[in-house]
């Protein structure tokens, strides 16, 4: 397992909760950091004192001048306010009028823009207020409550996680994720069999790259994931944020949708030349019968023992008139030889004599050329080495000088180059790094997978998805799960038809109905506000139908 670190650390994401608001952060010295909505709310906080301290740690808000805070951890984590001590009977004469409150908003964030702590700002509100001392118990802490989550100063730093960024981008705007609550992308994983040293497969389009960083996230360092994406560049926020390892990161690939006819034509051709070969061995094995074979095998000793005595008696002719032949014929051969040596050792040498003659001239006349123009060509040699060595030693204190200050240029380049090599170094370590391999590397390792067939198949996306489903389901194996996710329920209700016909069994539409309870003493009941809806799922299998004989 990639080893996890459990402090942050500088270009790490991490998760700032402020009361119910959430935010994600690249801690970086020296950078300023934005929160709250434009206007009076809006405020800047440096997380430079977050650095070496462990995730899930709490810190104290510390004004440094207007509207910017710092932070300092926080070791004793119940800091109680001490504001309510006594309340009434009921709320039965209370008015919701809006008058009850005597300091304005513009007068509390004056409060707060003069140094004072969330707990003085609130006691402030508490005191101007003149329905608070009748209020019950329970209404006084709830009422607290809310002030602590717009007023106060505390916050939490935690690590980034599939929970946190699912309910983050759902409470900020559910369309950017496509209504993908955090109850469906768990029942999408459970419905899909995600599990270590798998592979799998993921269409994703509209979510953030929230499915495929859930999907990453299980698998680990093991297994292989595709995200099969459609446009220009893949779904990747979520992954970004998720602080992924390198390791964990070797798992991912990607692949353009428009690729994928070339890698079905591909493993369509492969599995026909298979089956063809395949067909040809059964036929030839149902042709062969037993006794056939039996038949066979004792003809084949039979007409073995008869070719060796063939093979002997060739042998024994053979060599018979092969000793005659070659007597007779060596008997002509030297006569014959003798008359023809006799005439060719005449003309040789003759031929010889004349040759050594000319060689021996012409040699003696290539030596002595040589060895005058050798002699001549060194001494011309030393003469243009003596000028040059005259030459350069007049000029060498000004060359000497020149090389010194040359060597203390160098020096001070190689300086600049290693400063900024070590300043890209840097800024690579705080920088992510989006892509761990080339997109031709990305392709081939996609084509390969999704070619030797996927154990899960994954779709979420915004479009119709019968296009895209019925093109992917090639590369999922037999009798393993697919599960297609839309924020529409029409869609998937054509679907569930195509997929019928096409031979899927077990296959169901399903809608989750999620609400929150407030869990409290004397005061459990469910919350007001619920999620209108977290989208639709249709899950299944597709089974292979072949005609049996």
């Amino acid at each position: 397992m990639p080893e996890v670190k459990n402090e942050i650390y500088e270009g790490c994401t991490v998760v700032v909760q402020k009361g119910a608001y959430l935010k994600t952060c690249r801690v970086l010295r020296g950078r300023n950091y934005i929160f709250g909505k434009k206007g009076h709310s809006q405020f800047t906080l440096i997380l430079d004192g977050a650095i070496d301290c462990l995730f899930g740690s709490q810190f104290r808000m510390e004004l440094i001048k207007k509207k910017v805070f710092s932070i300092h951890k926080i070791e004793d984590h119940t800091a109680a306010f001490d504001i309510v001590k006594e309340g009434g009977i009921d709320n039965r004469d209370l008015k919701d009028d809006g008058l009850s409150q005597k300091l304005t908003p513009e007068q509390i964030m004056e409060l707060k823009h003069k140094g004072l702590s969330g707990k003085e700002v609130i006691q402030k509100i508490t005191e101007n207020s003149t329905t608070f001392k009748d209020k019950t118990v329970y209404s006084q802490e709830k009422y607290i409550n809310k002030k602590k989550k717009k007023y106060g100063e505390i916050l939490t730093l935690h690590r980034p996680s599939v929970r946190l960024l699912s309910n983050m981008w759902y409470t900020q705007d559910p369309i950017k994720i496509a209504n993908l609550r955090l109850d469906s992308l768990s029942q999408i994983l459970s419905h899909c069999n995600v599990q270590p040293g798998g592979r799998f497969a993921v269409f994703e389009s509209g979510t953030q790259g929230l499915v495929t960083a859930a999907m990453l996230h299980r698998l680990g360092n093991t297994g292989q994931l595709v995200q099969i994406y459609h446009g220009t560049q893949p779904q990747r926020a979520a992954i970004d944020q998720m602080n992924f390892t390198q390791e964990e990161m070797q798992s991912l690939s990607f692949i353009n949708f428009t690729k994928i006819t070339n890698i079905k034509q591909q493993t369509e051709n492969n599995t026909n030349e298979l089956k063809h070969i395949s067909g040809n061995v059964a036929k030839l094995i149902k042709k062969v019968e037993p006794k056939d074979i039996m038949n066979s095998s004792t003809e084949e000793t039979a007409d073995n023992n008869t070719t060796e005595d063939i093979i002997n008696s060739s042998t024994e002719d053979i060599t018979n008139s092969n000793k005659e032949d070659i007597t007779n014929s060596n008997k002509e051969d030297i006569t014959n030889s003798n008359k023809e040596d006799i005439t060719n050792s005449n003309k040789e040498d003759i031929t010889n004599s004349n040759k050594e003659d000319i060689t021996n001239s012409n040699k003696e006349d290539i030596t002595n050329s040589n060895k005058e123009d050798i002699t001549n060509s060194n001494t011309q040699d030393v003469e243009i080495i003596m000028t040059t060595t005259t030459t350069t030693s007049t000029k060498r204190p000004e060359t000497d000088s020149k090389r010194d200050d040359d060597d203390n240029d160098d020096d001070n380049d190689v300086e600049k180059i290693q400063e900024t090599k070590q300043q890209e170094s840097s800024s690579l370590l705080l920088r992510p790094r989006k892509f761990v391999r080339s997109l031709v590397e990305d392709v081939k390792l996609s084509s390969s997978v999704l070619g030797s067939g996927v154990d899960g198949l994954v779709v979420a996306c915004r479009q119709h998805p019968i296009a895209i489903t019925t093109e992917l389901l090639h590369f999922l194996k037999p009798g393993f799960p697919f599960v297609v996710f839309s924020p529409f329920k029409e869609p998937l209700m054509e679907l569930y038809n195509e997929m019928k016909s096409i031979g899927g069994t077990n296959i169901r539409l399903s809608e989750t109905w999620l609400r929150h309870y407030q869990v409290l003493p004397q005061r459990t009941h469910p919350e007001i506000n619920m999620s209108g809806g977290g989208g639709y799922i249709l899950y299944g299998t597709i089974v292979v139908k072949e005609n049996l004989p």
